[in-house]
């Protein structure tokens, strides 16, 4: 239940998140994903790491010149502080086909999975060079098995540092594709803004195994339309009109949690009463959000933990808070409640992997086993 989080509009952000992840790999609609990316962005969840992981899982393969983009977003983002720079991502990751290697290859170590081949007989010269600890991951590499090099590599990296053997990946390959500059490969890692090493590494033996004919190696990069912006900004304005929170609610709650992806482990489905628990308790939840939590902050307000509520020093600051933050989520029409609430099946992980990719996944997960995200 600690983890169970409302963003600024009081969806849960997990929801948030896979709803956002959906709607971008679907394509069919610019304007949903950019209110889910800045109901997360708003909320204060941290957007930057969010696209990072995105992209690892659907975009690095195929798509290494998005990398360089997000990285100088996110560092003039972080001189300017400018909203406009998740708009600019969002539209390009939009537009790029994504594809579910990394991502189908992270979910089968979370189900626990297991080397579908052992190597055995004499081993090729080359190995002479490495380690034996990195034999089975180097051979899997040569023959182009992925789901054995995945495993062996969460291996590896129980004794061995993630900058170690980024460095026997990048002799390795160097060795058989003239496209890799160990130094400067080497500089591009020292250099990396993300914290997502596992992540990043997986995409690396993804994008190196993937024929050069099928990388985007022109990726042209484009702005969003001022269309889009004006979205964007009808987001961020909390409300100009004066209007009580509860009247406001109705107008900025615009988009259905999307069903399918009941296909992950929703935190939802640890309560025995999700709807009832959102109902009586909404409050003491939307403050775990830091968007909430620095609203209850601002009116010296504290969570009652064992009794799922919030209280305040005084009536008068009380009833400040209310004045401007009383959404009054029970008492929303029922269409504007079930925006959150909607009722989602608990389906294994093909049901939403086949809503968005028309390929075959390079392995066939578990039946009945559910994404973690």
């Amino acid at each position: 239940m600690s983890n169970y989080i409302l963003t600024r509009f009081l969806y849960s952000e997990d929801e948030v998140i896979l709803s956002f992840i959906t709607s971008l790999l679907k394509k069919d609609n610019i304007t949903e994903s950019y209110y889910w990316a800045y109901e997360l962005y708003y909320s204060g969840t941290d957007i930057f790491s969010l696209f990072w992981k995105i992209y690892f899982d659907f975009y690095s393969e195929n798509n290494p010149k998005l990398e360089e983009y997000i990285k100088k977003k996110s560092d003039t983002w972080k001189k300017d502080k400018n909203m406009k720079h998740i708009a600019y991502i969002v539209r390009n990751m939009f537009r790029l086909e994504p594809t579910s290697t990394v991502f189908i290859l992270r979910q089968f170590l979370v189900s626990n999975g297991m080397p579908n081949c052992i190597y055995r007989g004499r081993k090729p010269g080359w190995l002479r060079e490495y380690d034996k600890a990195y034999h089975n991951l180097l051979l899997s590499l040569n023959k182009g098995h992925l789901r054995n090099a995945v495993y062996n590599m969460k291996i590896i990296l129980k004794s061995t540092s993630p900058d170690q053997l980024h460095s026997i990946l990048m002799k390795y390959y160097s060795g058989r594709d003239d496209r890799i500059d160990i130094d400067n490969s080497e500089k591009h890692w020292k250099t990396r803004v993300h914290h997502y090493d596992f992540h990043c590494l997986i995409s690396i033996i993804v994008h190196m195994n993937e024929p050069m004919k099928d990388i985007n190696t022109r990726c042209l990069f484009i702005s969003p339309i001022e269309t889009d912006m004006e979205v964007v900004r009808q987001v961020a304005d909390e409300s100009a009109t004066g209007e009580r929170a509860y009247k406001i609610f109705p107008k900025k709650r615009l988009y259905y949690i999307r069903t399918t992806i009941g296909s992950f482990q929703l935190v939802r489905f640890g309560f025995e009463d999700f709807k009832k628990e959102s109902w009586q308790y909404w409050e003491y939840y939307a403050m775990r959000c830091p968007l909430w939590k620095e609203r209850l902050d601002r009116f010296s307000g504290a969570l009652d933990h064992e009794n799922k509520k919030i209280t305040f020093p005084d009536e008068d600051k009380e009833d400040a808070f209310y004045h401007k933050y009383a959404y009054d989520f029970d008492e929303q029409p029922k269409e504007i409640q079930d925006m959150s609430l909607i009722e989602i099946e608990q389906t294994d992980w093909s049901t939403w992997y086949y809503s968005i990719f028309k390929a075959t996944p390079i392995i066939d997960l578990p039946t009945g086993f559910n994404y973690l995200y």
